[in-house]
């Protein structure tokens, strides 16, 4: 660098072994911050009236609740202070968040601030100083007046008199020290003399207390003597007692043993006398089985011989009755298929009386005579229908071949 070159003062080139001094960088984001949560931020006086500013560009007249010192109470509960600070509105310490505009704003509230207060401090000065000037003026110009002979006049006076009640208020002092002299001394004559009285009191309660002491031993040796004697016979009660008791409940014992027993055996006699009665029920109660049990097999052979019969006859009735239709119908068919062309390629092989053929009465499975009687009754019914279909069939056949014939005539 050139020494031409002008430097600011007190600013010099450092030396080469001179390290220039790093201030450590903020960690995180950058906080702004104003004052503390409820206190104002703008403290303003009373009776002062501030015109500089009339557009409030320094001092700003919004409402600002987080300021608000009547809302102390109600931002110092513990669940809104949590609140506030997840929001984000207040730091740890609860100082209140801004952002860089009211930062700067309160700023510069703050150096108007400084500045007013070194204005007033310069202009108390400056008055205190002016004052002083005018009265050291006035002081050499002035000669000494009358009022100032009477007030040094009456300042002497006034000094002659102070001096004077100093004197009787030391004179007071002495007389007020030597009483206490007296008070103190005979304030410890009493008090050697109330010693002396609480040491011959306190060796009469000591001696007082050790009679009593020896009266206490000697009631208490009395009183143990006593209580081991009542343990004693305590004890020889409750071993008279416990005896006796024993001796009851032995007694008592061998009286139960003895019903027990009693008891047993006439349960017992009263047990074999059930177990004879029960063989003698047993053996009735088998012999009447035995005779309802022949009694109902005599009764189901005669009902399955009447079944039998009734079946038998009733299968012969049927028979004959069913040859009786069979050879009518034999003959109609014969009488139908006289005359006629071979039979269709789908129709049956099997005539009717050859199906009724196949049909075996007694081989069907039926749970009683009343279901046998009604297959029969309803397969006559259908033979009977059967037989009158067959038999209209034959009749209009004929009528019809007999009209042809007259009409070939």
């Amino acid at each position: 660098m050139s020494s031409g070159r002008r430097r600011s003062p007190g600013v010099g080139v450092p030396p080469t072994v001179f390290q220039v001094p790093m201030l450590p960088n903020p960690a995180g984001p950058i906080k702004l911050c104003t004052t503390k949560l409820c206190e104002p931020l703008y403290k303003v006086n009373d009776f002062v009236f501030d015109l500089s500013d009339p557009y409030c560009h320094v001092i700003s007249n919004e409402y600002q609740p987080l300021h608000d010192p009547h809302l102390k109470n109600h931002f110092n509960l513990p669940r809104m202070q949590r609140h506030l600070r997840k929001k984000g509105f207040i730091t740890e310490k609860g100082q209140v968040i801004c952002n860089l505009r009211e930062f700067n704003q309160y700023r510069q509230y703050l150096r108007k601030i400084c500045l007013l207060e070194m204005s007033k401090e310069r202009k108390e000065k400056e008055e205190e100083e002016k004052l002083q000037k005018m009265a050291g003026c006035e002081k050499r110009e002035r000669p000494e007046s009358r009022g100032s002979q009477v007030r040094r006049r009456l300042h002497q006076m006034r000094e002659e008199s102070r001096q004077k009640i100093i004197r009787d208020i030391m004179e007071k002092e002495h007389r007020l020290k030597e009483r206490l002299n007296e008070i103190e001394t005979n304030t410890r004559m009493l008090e050697k003399e109330r010693r002396m009285r609480l040491q011959r009191r306190y060796a009469a309660v000591a001696e007082y207390h050790d009679k009593m002491m020896r009266e206490n031993v000697m009631l208490n040796r009395k009183w143990k003597q006593r209580e081991r004697l009542r343990q004693l016979r305590l004890e020889e009660y409750k071993r008279q007692r416990l005896l006796s008791k024993q001796k009851r409940n032995l007694e008592m014992w061998n009286i139960r043993v003895a019903e027990q027993m009693q008891r047993m055996a006439a349960e017992e006699e009263a047990q074999k006398s059930e177990e004879i009665r029960r063989e003698k029920s047993r053996a009735e109660r088998d012999r009447r089985f035995n005779l309802h049990r022949e009694k109902l097999r005599v009764q189901l052979e005669e009902i399955q011989r009447q079944s039998q019969n009734e079946r038998e006859k009733t299968e012969r009735e049927h028979n004959e009755r069913l040859s009786r239709r069979l050879a009518v119908v034999k003959l109609r068919m014969a009488n139908k298929r006289r005359g006629r062309r071979s039979r269709n390629r789908f129709e049956s092989l099997w005539t009717l009386e050859d199906i009724l053929r196949e049909i075996s009465v007694s081989d069907l499975r039926f749970t009683g005579k009343r279901s046998t009687g009604q297959f029969l009754s309803m397969l006559n019914d259908v033979l009977d229908a059967e037989i009158k279909k067959l038999g209209e069939t034959n009749l209009a056949t004929t009528t019809r071949r007999k009209s042809l014939v007259r009409l070939g005539r």
